[in-house]
């Protein structure tokens, strides 16, 4: 997979690339979800970086000339999901499924806007109008594309998010003993101490709005990577590196085991 996108967006930057992009993650996310089904995971699926990807699958396919989702899409992928290699300790582990396809759901979105954004933009000022697929880039900065939409699209996320999950599946999930991102920070001493400050009753609430402190601190730091292609090729060679010293631990820690247990 990793050979496969580094081939097709050198050899098809401004064509094939985006098509291969959308089959790319269409597929992993279907995988992804028969695997997380059958695990009890599924209820991760209801998280931000899902629905980022779906709006980045709207904008490339259907509104490729819509500015607004565009520039939704640009900051939503380099700021939460690209923070959130290192956040989550994503990792480049080739022989895991669960670890490559998180990893690409972070990082891919981020390579897709970046070639977008540095290459194909500017090839297509070139072309006639009516060739080409994209808008033209705008960088002008605008309270309403900026912040108002990417907003809009966010709060319905977290609204839909808080209902499913604290709401309307909240008896299954605990009755059925399924996993999503609530239970799993429950359970984590440093984070659980965040989530309860106020109590149980407070605690979706809390974590909620922990969640949205960290979408809006890694939404305006995205802002940079629009004027400057050395930042943005920086940060994503940045995240990548990240994926790569997280899996290097992996390994150490996988391997010291397993001589552990053969001595």
């Amino acid at each position: 997979m990793v050979i496969w996108q580094a081939f097709i967006l050198g050899r098809f930057p401004d064509k094939f690339y985006y098509d291969y992009h959308t089959i790319v993650l269409s597929v992993l996310v279907f995988s992804k979800f028969v695997y997380y089904k059958h695990m009890g995971w599924h209820y991760y699926f209801t998280d931000f970086c899902y629905a980022a990807n779906f709006l980045l699958l709207v904008f490339l396919n259907f509104f490729p000339k819509n500015d607004y989702l565009f520039k939704a899409c640009y900051f939503y992928a380099n700021g939460c999901l690209a923070i959130a290699v290192a956040a989550f300790r994503n990792q480049m582990v080739f022989h895991k499924f669960d670890n490559l396809s998180s990893l690409a759901l972070h990082i891919f979105p981020q390579t897709c806007l970046w070639n977008l954004r540095w290459h194909t933009m500017p090839y297509e000022a070139t072309l006639p109008p009516e060739k080409r697929r994209f808008l033209d880039i705008d960088t002008t900065f605008e309270w309403k594309k900026f912040f108002m939409v990417p907003m809009a699209y966010y709060s319905v996320w977290i609204v839909m998010y808080y209902l499913i999950n604290f709401k309307l599946a909240k008896k299954r999930i605990r009755e059925r003993n399924y996993d999503n991102m609530f239970r799993y920070y429950k359970v984590q001493k440093w984070s659980y101490n965040m989530i309860y400050v106020l109590g149980a009753y407070w605690a979706p609430a809390v974590f909620l709005g922990i969640h949205f402190t960290f979408f809006m601190g890694c939404h305006i730091a995205s802002f940079p990577t629009l004027y400057s292609f050395e930042l943005h090729t920086f940060l994503i060679c940045f995240w990548l590196t990240c994926s790569v010293w997280n899996a290097s631990c992996f390994y150490m820690d996988y391997f010291s085991k397993k001589y552990e247990l053969s001595l």
